[in-house]
């Protein structure tokens, strides 16, 4: 059982990347929407999110003519979701801004890196690199007063 869910997830895993790797030709589109048809696609978005791959997979799903069944729907919610991740940016946007303040006034000088960067610099859509936290570097020296500062 365990070799089988271990398999189905590899197979999982190459489907998902195949779209995101380079662009497809419209015979490799067509070979992957057919591997589509034989996988239940709530399983697989739900996968596609766990692997923080769903928005990367709404454009191909998007200028897709035709999806295998079930796909279709699934359109819907990834938008969704990209419009609740483009708002969680905007709120992550104003919790910067509020840092940059706090520590220019506090005269600690500070590096944001990791996805809430990365996402503005690597990513033509920022919403394709969902992010959860803020990652924000400081000198040794300025922890205790980039506390008290925050």
């Amino acid at each position: 059982m365990l070799l089988e869910v271990s398999k189905d997830l590899f197979q999982f895993h190459k489907i998902a990347l195949r779209p995101l790797l380079r662009t497809l030709n419209a015979d490799e589109t067509s070979a992957l929407l057919r591997q589509l048809e034989s996988l239940q696609p709530n399983a697989f978005i739900a996968f596609l999110y766990r692997q923080g791959l769903a928005q990367l997979w709404l454009p191909f799903l998007r200028e897709q003519s035709s999806l295998p069944g079930g796909f279709e729907e699934q359109i819907e919610g990834l938008q969704r979701n990209a419009l609740t991740t483009a708002a969680q940016q905007l709120m992550q946007g104003k919790i910067l801004q509020d840092t940059r303040d706090v520590f220019a006034q506090a005269g600690i000088d500070y590096l944001v890196f990791k996805g809430a960067q990365l996402r503005h610099t690597i990513y033509d859509e920022p919403t394709q690199r969902p992010v959860c936290d803020i990652d924000v570097l400081i000198r040794e020296e300025h922890k205790f007063a980039a506390i008290e500062a925050l």
